[in-house]
Order: C-alpha cells, then sequence, then structure tokens
C-alpha cells in the first residue's frame, strides 16, 4: 500500500505518534474506499469519534482507531475482504475465527504492533498495525432483555479473555466476567449465550447495540435514530463517517466530552513493541 500524508502537516509531534496515526489513517482510507464502492456503512466510534469533534482528527495521544458496523454490514466487510484484499498487503483478522474475541482487526502486512494482551499465537507476520472493526447487533426493545444482552456478551469477552495467554485481567468486575464464564467452555453454551446477543438482529427494534467493544451497561446500547445515516466528518486531512447524532452519542459515552482530560491521563501505550518495516 503506497503511504499518502493524511495528517495534517502543522500538527506538533508531541507524543511522538504521528507516523503511527499516519499509517493507521492509510489503513482507514483503504477500508473507507473499500466500504464506499461496495456500499458498506460504517461508523467512527468511541475516541476515534470524540477526536473527529474535538480534534478534527486523531485525539493527540490516541494510537488506535476504531469503527463499527452493523452486523449485515460487518458480515458484507468480511466477505469483500476475503474475495479482494492483496495478502501480501493486508491480514484480516477475523473475529472468533482467527483470535478468541468478537471483533475483528484489519491489519498491514510487514509492519509489527503488538499490544500487551497480544494472542501469541498469531504469527509475527499477521500482527501489524491495524484498525479495529467492531460489530453492532440489534438490541432488544425491552430494557431487562437489553441488560441481559449484556451480561451475555461480557461472559463471552470473558470466556475470551482465559484464551489469551498473555492476559491478566485488573479489576474486579473482569475477574467476575473470566470467572462466571467457565460454563462457556463448552461450545453448545457459547453458542446459547452468542444467540442471546444476536438473536435480535432478524427483527426490527428500536436499539443498536455496541456489546462487544469495552463499554460500560449504560453505553453499551442506544436508540437506532441516535446511530441514523452515517455522516460524514473531517478527519484529520479526509472525510470519515460518524454516527448521524454525534453530539447525542459523545454525550451519552462520554458526558462532557469538550472537556480534556488532566494531562496525566494523556497517555498512548496499547502496544508493546511496534516497527514501521519499510513504511
Amino acid at each position: 500500500m503506497k503511504i499518502e500524508q493524511l495528517i495534517r502537516p502543522d500538527l506538533q509531534d508531541e507524543y511522538g505518534i504521528l507516523k503511527l496515526q499516519n499509517i493507521i489513517l492509510n489503513i482507514m482510507k483503504y477500508i473507507h474506499d473499500l466500504c464506499e464502492k461496495h456500499q458498506i456503512e460504517y461508523y467512527m466510534i468511541g475516541g476515534t469519534a470524540l477526536g473527529a469533534v474535538r480534534h478534527g482528527g486523531f485525539i493527540p495521544w490516541d494510537d488506535d482507531l476504531d469503527i463499527a458496523m452493523t452486523r449485515d454490514n460487518y458480515d458484507k466487510f468480511i466477505q469483500v475482504c476475503q474475495d479482494e484484499l492483496d495478502p501480501n498487503e493486508f491480514y484480516l483478522q477475523v473475529g472468533r475465527k482467527d483470535w478468541p474475541l468478537y471483533f475483528s482487526k484489519l491489519r498491514l502486512k510487514g509492519t509489527l504492533f503488538d499490544e500487551d494482551v497480544a494472542v501469541d499465537e498469531v504469527a509475527e507476520e499477521n500482527r501489524g498495525i491495524f484498525v479495529d472493526i467492531f460489530p453492532l447487533d440489534h438490541a432488544s426493545n425491552h430494557q431487562i432483555l437489553r441488560i441481559w444482552q449484556y451480561i451475555c456478551s461480557k461472559l463471552l469477552i470473558g470466556d475470551c479473555m482465559k484464551e489469551r495467554r498473555n492476559y491478566h485481567a485488573h479489576g474486579f468486575l473482569k475477574k467476575m466476567a473470566m470467572a462466571l464464564s467457565l460454563p462457556l467452555k463448552h461450545p453448545t453454551i457459547r453458542k446459547f449465550f452468542y444467540r442471546q446477543v444476536t438473536k435480535y438482529n432478524r427483527r426490527q427494534t428500536s436499539f443498536i447495540g455496541d456489546f462487544f467493544e469495552v463499554t460500560r451497561l449504560q453505553d453499551a446500547s442506544y436508540p437506532q435514530q441516535l446511530w441514523g445515516k452515517p455522516q460524514k466528518i473531517a478527519f484529520e486531512k479526509i472525510e470519515l463517517y460518524g454516527p448521524e447524532k454525534m453530539h447525542e452519542y459523545l454525550s451519552t459515552y462520554f458526558g462532557n466530552y469538550m472537556q480534556l482530560p488532566p494531562v496525566e491521563k494523556r497517555v498512548c501505550g496499547h502496544y508493546s513493541a511496534l516497527d514501521f518495516g519499510n513504511y
């Protein structure tokens, strides 16, 4: 892949990650162009959406980029990648197939981005710099059932954590999810819980859930009209898609999202090893 200068040239590299951000953004531009070609809808989410609004691109200390797609779009994207990706340039790390989590990563070959919680079974040539791609699932119209979907998703994630050899849970809730997920070791029970999370995808509901990202209960599902039709918003020197009601989304997720965090929390560090290769 030809690496273009997509980060604004006037930015100061205070955190030493502009080159990494530029490569990530080039991967995202490839994803964006592929989605436009095949009419696949996506949304920037989390800190990526926040960065677009508050900083006009990356949060200056952020070293990753996250997008999400409704389950139909997500499945279509996976299929398109399997049909069209150049295996010499990219590796599509498919959730629950190529690694034990329920979302996917598009990785750039010839680079290395090792996370502290990386799965060591993945070959080094497939551990390149990446963009995270999360599925969005329809959520029940009934609050109690949405809470049940959320609980099921966290037990599934807890089951995944135990499969990651380098993973050490920090915090009571993660440790509890791992302990309670013991029955999910049986494939039939795991499939039952997965169906509980995804069972509404063939139904018309008023809520969409982001169940397989790191989310709290209160921001794991949103009214469908909040996601709405993806809207383009400036992100560095290009435009990417975000939720239709971006303000409502960010307010739910972050609260007062325009307020900067304390200086001591402005840190990057998703990676334990980084190599740009020939890029």
